[in-house]
């Protein structure tokens, strides 16, 4: 009897609107805990079920989520919380799969249920989408996280001149870097950060105007992502 419970709790954790016009959600995986974002996570891959070949994006929206906790999402590369709409689509062939969405939920302690919907949508006609709402239930995998979140932000927002980020709670500052992208995916700054706290100040005069992303990488591994503006 309790292994069925499990198996209806599981089930039951992600509802789904299984098939869109032109795309279709496969594998669904949710409320499982990912030792390498230290998270519970949902997965799934998207399949282009159309004639021709699309470019897919994925935005979250929170439906609950208690306070004192984060949730984000990866579409091939992670972002910071902040960011919902992942900023660039993936390409996919008819017939072809997307295997590379997580959505994360860092409880720290906290042992409510989250709520959070994931839609994946056609970039060239959003009205085309599929939806997949994960539930997240702590209670169930059995993990307690209670380390303190890590905070970042960027000032000021837009840029000119320079900007500066500033950062605080990073589990580890070894082999930690913060690095910059224009929308084009070309690095145009990097740094080594020295402590698990801090502020960085970039210059950004050189800079074209525009829209970038600063990432905080730890062991080749992105842990956070955010947006700034360039204007001159």
């Amino acid at each position: 009897m309790k292994n069925r419970l499990l198996t209806l709790v599981f089930i039951f954790a992600a509802f789904v609107s299984t098939y869109g016009q032109s795309l279709q959600i496969e594998n669904t995986q949710v409320n499982y805990y990912d030792p390498l974002q230290d998270a519970l996570a949902v997965s799934c891959d998207i399949r282009n079920i159309g004639n021709t070949t699309e470019d897919i994006l994925v935005k979250s929206s929170v439906q609950y989520v208690p306070s004192g906790t984060i949730n984000f999402l990866c579409w091939a590369q992670c972002y910071g919380p902040a960011v919902t709409l992942a900023p660039a689509p993936l390409t996919a062939d008819p017939n072809g799969v997307i295997d590379q969405f997580h959505g994360y939920y860092r409880n720290y302690g906290v042992l409510e249920e989250a709520t959070i919907q994931y839609i994946f949508f056609l970039e060239n006609n959003p009205n085309d989408s599929i939806v997949l709402n994960a539930v997240f239930n702590p209670s169930t995998v059995g993990i307690n996280n209670a380390k303190a979140p890590a905070l970042f932000s960027a000032s000021p927002n837009p840029a000119n001149e320079q900007f500066k980020i500033t950062y605080a709670n990073l589990s580890d500052s070894n082999n930690a870097v913060l690095e910059v992208y224009n929308m084009l995916g070309s690095k145009v700054y990097n740094t080594s950060l020295n402590a698990t706290s801090g502020q960085v100040e970039i210059p950004s005069n050189n800079f074209k105007s525009g829209l970038y992303l600063y990432t905080i990488r730890q062991d080749g591994k992105s842990t956070f992502t955010g947006k700034i503006v360039v204007k001159h």
